[in-house]
């Protein structure tokens, strides 16, 4: 599988990192470890044309400028294997740039995950997955819907993640023009 995403700013990270953390050590939620690249994804895919994609990114970076974006609150994606996060407030220019993405990648994909077309995309920085139980979700709610769970995120670049046989790393990244 691969991702398109923004990698998250060190203060985001760092900030993530202490919520895993706090939900392994309390509520024995360690699933997150198997994907350890904090950040948020605009689009997922079984499949690219790496080269395709990796130009049509590098294009796409090279046009855009950074904004900021930030979280606010928790959510859940129910079923049978429930997702813990923290969504990002959409704003116009955060959906101004999945579309764009959208237009320049899904040419050069297969597999799209519907989850992530523009009419159903949630941005949002997972906080727990895999591993998530009636039990150990509720050790998490009962905990985390009294913090207040706001990141600042500095949204400048694009990268490709892949998690292939167990492998997972950063295949490309690009950085947004800077004025």
């Amino acid at each position: 599988m691969y991702v398109v995403a923004s990698l998250l700013n060190p203060t985001a990270t760092l900030r993530t990192q202490e919520l895993w953390q706090w939900l392994e050590r309390n509520c024995g939620l360690s699933g997150i470890k198997l994907t350890p690249l904090p950040h948020f994804s605009w689009q997922a895919a079984g499949q690219y044309d790496l080269e395709g994609v990796e130009t049509a990114l590098r294009d796409l970076a090279g046009r855009t400028k950074p904004f900021n974006a930030h979280t606010s609150g928790l959510g859940i994606f129910t079923g049978d294997n429930p997702v813990l996060y923290t969504p990002l407030v959409k704003t116009r220019r955060l959906m101004e740039l999945q579309e764009e993405i959208w237009q320049v990648t899904h040419a050069h994909a297969a597999h799209l995950n519907a989850y992530y077309e523009t009419e159903s995309w949630m941005p949002h920085v997972t906080l727990a997955y895999r591993d998530v139980t009636r039990e150990n979700l509720a050790c998490a709610m009962q905990e985390l819907a009294f913090r207040e769970i706001k990141m600042d995120i500095r949204v400048d670049h694009l990268a490709l993640i892949y998690e292939l046989d167990g492998q997972i790393g950063i295949k490309f990244r690009y950085d947004f023009l800077e004025n």
